[in-house]
C-alpha cells in the first residue's frame, strides 16, 4: 500500500523465524516450554498478513475467509513482524523470561531484527 513496486501486489513468502530467550531455568530444566513459543508464532501460520486498511481485508471477509487474515498496524515487512512477534512473546511468556529477541527472515539475504 505504501509503494508502487512489485511487492505492492498480493504475494506470498515463506519466513524463517529465530527466537532467542533469556531467563531463569524452571524446575523442569528449561527457560520456557517450546510449545509456549510456537503457540504464539503459529497464529500467523497459513494466514494472509495485511496492514489495517488494506482493501483485501474486505475481500477476505466477503468470501468468508476473514479468519485467514492477520492485521498489522504497519506494512507486514520482516522488520515489522520481528518487532510485533518480539513484543507478543515478551507479553505472553512466563515471568522467569528476562529477554526475548526475534529475527524474521524472508530470504537468506533479507531479514528483520530487533529494534
Amino acid at each position: 500500500m505504501h509503494h508502487d513496486g512489485k511487492c505492492s501486489r498480493p504475494h506470498g513468502h515463506n519466513y524463517e523465524i529465530s527466537v532467542r530467550i533469556v531467563g531463569d531455568l524452571t524446575e523442569e530444566g528449561w527457560v520456557v516450554d517450546k510449545g509456549e513459543v510456537t503457540s504464539v508464532i503459529d497464529r500467523w501460520d497459513h494466514r494472509f498478513l495485511l496492514e489495517e486498511g488494506d482493501p483485501l481485508v474486505e475481500a477476505f471477509e466477503a468470501s468468508g475467509d476473514g479468519d485467514a487474515v492477520v492485521l498489522f498496524e504497519a506494512p507486514p515487512t520482516a522488520e515489522v513482524m520481528s518487532v510485533v512477534l518480539e513484543r507478543r512473546l515478551a507479553e505472553e511468556l512466563p515471568d522467569n523470561v528476562r529477554d526475548v529477541s526475534v529475527q524474521v527472515s524472508e530470504t537468506s539475504e533479507l531479514c528483520g531484527g530487533s529494534f
